[in-house]
């Protein structure tokens, strides 16, 4: 095992209670096999971080307001998942990583960190992006607007994530995963969800698996 690897697998749970007592630095690393959507709020309020298929962990308020990660019941939630898709750390075990992989790396342990960020530090992925003419631009904006009003924010961030063309193919969501995050949302799905999904993915157990639902869906409204 690698001194990196050993700081991944030295990951305690924390206390989310005491953790986000206090506004602080959140340090976040992946664990998972791919890459992973994360959202904060709902509607118009929402932003969306996409975390890489890296194991460099990031510090998240450098993307997301302390405050919407602190509130954030999706956050926790995927934190408490088991398996878990990325580890809360603290900042001595985020600084004890980078201080590895500079050993490791030969090189400082800012400079270390500075590399890390540099990848961790892409676009945000907004859930919906529109390309319309100048003159089209606020009707665009009302299309948009509707849209996320009528269908779970989170769903539109996840399909983009598989699809978008702004994403290359290798870091892209893979089915499995989608698959796997759109049926622990599946308490939360409305019909017009599942349009979506079925709108978006071509991909056969998704859409086998969205259309149940829908029918289900169906079925207990009309009884």
């Amino acid at each position: 095992m690698t001194q990196k690897e050993k700081v991944t697998a030295s990951a305690k749970p924390i206390n989310f209670t005491l953790y986000f007592k206090e506004e602080k630095d959140v340090y976040i690393q992946n664990v998972s096999p791919g890459q992973v959507s994360l959202q904060f709020g709902r509607g118009d309020d929402a932003q969306g971080y996409t975390l890489r298929r890296k194991r460099d962990p990031i510090n998240l308020t450098n993307y997301i307001p302390f405050k919407k990660i602190a509130e954030s019941t999706d956050f926790r939630r995927m934190l408490a998942r088991k398996p878990a898709l990325f580890n809360l750390l603290t900042e001595e075990q985020y600084q004890s990583y980078f201080q590895a992989k500079a050993k490791v790396d030969k090189v400082s342990v800012d400079e270390a960190i500075a590399n890390a960020e540099a990848v961790a530090n892409h676009k945000v992925v907004a859930p919906v992006k529109t390309t319309a003419p100048a003159d089209e631009e606020e009707n665009t904006a009302s299309k948009v607007e509707r849209e996320e009003d009528v269908v779970n924010p989170r769903v539109i961030h996840l399909c983009h994530q598989a699809t978008s063309g702004e994403i290359p193919v290798s870091e892209r969501m893979k089915p499995a995963e989608l698959l796997q995050e759109l049926k622990d949302l599946e308490s939360e799905f409305k019909f017009d969800d599942l349009e979506y999904v079925l709108a978006h993915i071509q991909v056969k157990a998704i859409r086998s698996w969205a259309t149940g639902l829908q029918k289900s869906l169906t079925a207990a409204k009309a009884s």
